[in-house]
C-alpha cells in the first residue's frame, strides 16, 4: 500500500514511473519528466535518499536530543515526502503536526541538509509516520567523500567472512557506512596478496539477534605483525533492499548513540 494513501493521497514516484525514465540519467530532462512543480535538481537527491535508504539525522524546535528517520515515499504531484516514525518516538501526536524539522542527510557521501513541516500524520501497520512539505531549498554540495561512522570498541559487533578458499575470519566492526566496511580481525589469517579484490559471504551479528548478510569485495587490508590488531576494509557487493535498509538503521543508531555521549 502506497503511505499517501493513508492521507487520501495518490503516490505518483513509484509506480508511475517509466522504464525509460528509471533508466536515465539523473542529469537528463527524461530523468525528471512529469515532476511538475518540484525542483528536478531537489526531487533527484531526495530520490536517492529514498533508494539508498539514508538514514535522517532530525532536530526540532525547542528540544536538543537528535531523532532518527527514514523517506518512506515521495509525492512530486503533491509536493510531499513520507517519513518514518522518528526514533526514539518521544513527541506526542498532537504536538508534532506543524513541527518545523532540520534535517541532515548523507547521500552518496555528500551532506544533504534541508527543513521542512509536518502537515499530517499517518500510521502504518502500528508504527507512525509523518507528511511533510516537499522542501524549496537543499544545502547538497556536489562533492564526493566518504562517510563512515566509528563504531566504539565497547559495542564489539560482530562480523564474520567466509572467502573463497573456505577460510574463516571473524572479528568486530571499526566503521560502518552504506557502501561498506572497517573489521578488525581477531581469528582467521589474511593473505593480503591473495585476497585482494575477491569476493566473500560476510555476516554482521546485530545487537538485536538479526544479521547483515551479504557478498563483499576486500579491498584493503592492514596486516601488521602482532600486537596490532589486522584491519579488513570492504565494499558490498549487490546488497539486498533489506540488508541496506538494516546497514542504515544501525549506522544512525550508532551516531544518534555517539551524539548522546558528546
Amino acid at each position: 500500500m502506497s503511505f499517501f494513501n493513508l492521507f487520501g493521497r495518490r503516490s505518483v514516484d513509484k509506480a508511475e514511473s517509466s522504464p525509460h525514465q528509471e533508466a536515465a540519467s539523473d542529469h537528463t530532462v527524461a530523468a525528471t519528466a512529469g515532476l511538475g512543480s518540484v525542483e528536478p535538481e531537489i526531487y533527484v537527491v531526495l530520490k536517492k535518499a529514498l533508494q539508498y535508504h539514508c538514514p535522517l539525522t532530525i532536530h526540532l524546535a525547542n528540544r536538543p536530543e537528535p531523532y532518527t528517520s527514514a523517506i518512506l515515499e515521495i509525492s512530486a504531484e503533491q509536493r510531499l515526502l513520507v517519513i518514518d516514525d522518528l526514533t526514539p518516538n518521544t513527541v506526542p501526536a498532537e504536538l508534532a503536526l506543524g513541527l518545523s524539522l532540520n534535517i541532515r542527510a548523507i547521500v552518496e557521501g555528500v551532506e544533504l541538509r534541508f527543513s521542512t513541516k509536518v502537515t499530517q500524520i499517518g500510521a502504518q501497520k502500528g508504527l507512525r509516520c509523518y507528511s511533510v512539505e516537499f522542501p524549496t531549498y537543499v544545502s547538497y554540495e556536489q562533492r564526493r567523500r566518504q562517510y563512515r561512522v566509528a563504531v566504539p570498541l565497547t559495542q564489539a559487533i560482530e562480523v564474520h567472512f567466509v572467502l573463497p578458499d573456505d577460510r574463516y575470519l571473524a572479528g568486530d566492526l571499526k566503521d560502518l557506512s552504506v557502501g561498506g566496511l572497517c573489521a578488525r580481525i581477531r581469528e582467521g589469517r589474511l593473505e593480503p596478496a591473495l585476497d585482494s579484490h575477491h569476493l566473500a559471504s560476510c555476516r554482521v551479528l546485530l545487537p538485536n539477534q538479526q544479521s547483515i548478510v551479504t557478498d563483499v569485495e576486500l579491498l584493503d587490508f592492514d596486516a601488521p605483525e602482532r600486537p596490532r590488531v589486522p584491519r579488513l576494509r570492504a565494499r558490498f557487493v549487490d546488497i539486498s533492499p533489506t540488508a541496506a535498509r538494516r546497514v542504515a538503521q544501525l549506522c544512525a543508531e550508532i551516531e544518534r548513540m555517539q551524539r548522546q555521549f558528546r
